[in-house]
């Protein structure tokens, strides 16, 4: 798809899109912190799977853990790159003039929305890891990952959706 045709935009950010950014940030900077909270207290293997009863059933170095907070800022920064600009995503309708703002817009909601659910889905991940390494719990609750999973897939829903009918 040719994205040189498309209008080229500058566009500020609305107070939502600053909100749900601040809880990105947020999220991100809190599965750093702690990590080191409990990094001393982490034996040399965490869990790296768990049964059908959430026992762990694989282990692997407690460093797992810090490569997935390494994904987490990879991602987020990625994402907070790609925001920047709209005009390349690739669309399953034509952008033209008339809805190309509200498009872009809408857009990039949606990335900053997902990313947050990411980050917010690595973060509990990776407290989930720190709780059972460290044996704050004896197994983790997957009942919360379940909820959290669903927001990405309703998130996308919501996006296909509503993103066709800007079009007008």
């Amino acid at each position: 798809m040719d994205t040189s045709k498309r209008p080229k935009l500058k566009l500020g950010w609305s107070r939502i899109e600053i909100a749900i950014e601040v809880f990105c940030f947020i999220t991100l900077a809190f599965a750093p912190i702690l990590l080191a909270m409990y990094w001393n207290q982490l034996p040399a293997t965490s869990s790296a799977k768990l049964d059908i009863s959430r026992q762990p059933i694989d282990w692997a170095p407690h460093t797992v853990l810090a490569v997935l907070t390494a994904i987490d800022a990879f991602i987020y920064i990625v994402l907070t790159i790609v925001a920047q600009f709209p005009h390349t995503y690739n669309y399953p309708w034509p952008i033209t003039e008339k809805n190309a703002e509200s498009q872009y817009r809408m857009a990039r909601k949606f990335l900053t929305v997902i990313k947050f659910e990411i980050n917010s889905v690595l973060l509990f991940s990776i407290w989930g890891g720190i709780s059972l390494a460290t044996k704050l719990v004896d197994n983790v609750d997957t009942t919360t990952i379940v909820p959290l999973m669903a927001m990405v897939f309703v998130t996308i829903f919501i996006y296909r959706f509503l993103a066709p009918r800007l079009n007008n």
